[in-house]
């Protein structure tokens, strides 16, 4: 009896040691996108676009528009994306695509657009 009462406290103690969090692990990650845009565009020509992030497992969307310098950000959980981006310019429609990207930690991607 006096054993199992020894052992009680030591047990306790390793079931809650297995069980805790592990913190360490970034639950999303920064994904910051940047465009190339094609030479049709001139520097000073007005241009609305937005980027989607898609997961490929899940299906989910995330969607943000495109600062004037031309990147998007996104904090997006671990997996693989599609990163489309669309708009248009004051003369052309504006596409262009990054697909199966691994985000597996904070990175940078970018999208070629074509008019």
């Amino acid at each position: 009896m006096k054993k199992l009462l020894f052992l009680l406290p030591i047990l306790t103690l390793l079931f809650s040691v297995s069980c805790s969090k592990n913190d360490d692990v970034p639950s999303k990650f920064t994904v910051k996108v940047s465009l190339a845009y094609p030479s049709e565009i001139t520097s000073g020509e007005k241009v609305e676009m937005s980027v989607t992030a898609t997961n490929k497992t899940t299906g989910q969307e995330s969607v943000a528009t495109v600062a004037a310098d031309g990147t998007s950000s996104f904090d997006l959980t671990q997996g693989v994306y599609n990163f489309s981006a669309s708009g248009k310019s004051t003369k052309y429609n504006l596409n262009g695509l990054a697909a199966n990207i691994e985000v597996y930690s904070s990175k940078n991607v970018s999208i070629d657009i074509v008019a």
